[in-house]
């Protein structure tokens, strides 16, 4: 009897987003777990994670930015196919790229991660599996100064007008040359 007790009272968190209120339990329908809980600064590369409570199966995701508003920034790779590994985090297959977020602008970024189990035909206890979709949110503080989404790259201060300056005489040199 013990054994059947200490058996449902096994839920991992998960290494990269220690919210125990967000543990798995592999005894349960399938749950997932979106990470890195993490503070970041405009312009990191954050290396998104997904966990589920299934080790050896295939799940399809999806990534979604609903926040902050007036935000364009998404997630780059944002769909794809993993596999969930004997750690429970699902890594990118078939040449899938890891999802990354590349934050614009500060403040609170509020992610949702959906995860379908993928049919596996050579499973028999695939049919039996009682749910086959799940979803996780995730919040990630941004700060530092907002950077210029359009052009790539940032430009602040005096830079603007010093990069003027550069292509100005760039040119005339170039037109002097060509006289």
């Amino acid at each position: 009897m013990a054994l059947a007790t200490l058996r449902y009272l096994f839920c991992m968190v998960v290494p990269k987003n220690p919210d125990a209120s967000q543990c798995l339990d592999p005894n349960f329908p399938l749950q997932v777990v979106a990470a890195p809980l993490v503070t970041a600064n405009t312009g990191d590369t954050i290396n998104l994670s997904l966990f589920a409570n299934r080790q050896g199966v295939n799940v399809v995701f999806n990534w979604n930015v609903i926040a902050p508003s007036g935000s364009n920034d998404t997630v780059r790779n944002p769909h794809g196919t993993a596999t969930c590994g004997d750690g429970y985090e699902c890594a990118p297959i078939n040449g899938d790229k890891r999802p990354l977020l590349i934050p614009h602008s500060p403040g609170q970024y509020n992610l949702t991660v959906s995860a379908d189990l993928a049919a596996d035909p050579n499973d028999p206890n695939d049919p039996n599996e009682p749910v086959r979709h799940a979803e996780a949110n995730l919040t990630i503080t941004v700060t530092g100064d907002p950077i210029d989404s359009g052009s790539g790259c940032a430009i602040s201060g005096r830079r603007p007008a010093g990069l003027l300056v550069v292509l100005g005489v760039g040119l005339l040199m170039l037109w002097r040359r060509r006289r």
